[in-house]
């Protein structure tokens, strides 16, 4: 086994509560610009994980920034989108998004994680917590 290989296994996260959070994710979809319960559940999880992020909110709007130090050496850099589309979603999947929203125009659209936004969390949040 590769060291990198051993190294993932020795840290690897409990992937069954990122399940549980891809699907929290997957069905509370939300319009760009308008993503404040995604940004709020990104903050309580960041919360949960660690007292040391020194998290950074409301950056151009519902964005926002978790530092962790560590000391001196290389800085890493981790982002995700967090946005959704407006995109009717037909996946009959249990927990399929039935979120409607209305867009910038006020018009009231169905909306969905169909470009993987609500997987990027979650692998950044099991990121952070591996961290």
């Amino acid at each position: 086994m590769s060291a990198i290989s051993s190294l993932v296994n020795k840290h690897r996260p409990d992937q069954a509560k990122f399940e549980i959070l891809y699907k929290y994710f997957h069905s509370h979809p939300e319009l760009s610009d308008q993503e404040s319960q995604t940004a709020s559940r990104i903050v309580s999880e960041l919360k949960s994980l660690s007292p040391d992020f020194d998290i950074r909110e409301h950056i151009g709007g519902h964005g926002l920034a978790a530092l962790l130090a560590n000391g001196s050496g290389p800085t890493v850099l981790l982002r995700a989108d967090t946005d959704a589309l407006p995109v009717l979603e037909r996946t009959n999947l249990p927990y399929a998004s039935a979120v409607r929203m209305k867009d910038a125009d006020g018009v009231e659209k169905p909306v969905m994680h169909a470009c993987g936004h609500d997987f990027h969390n979650t692998s950044l949040l099991a990121a952070a917590e591996t961290l």
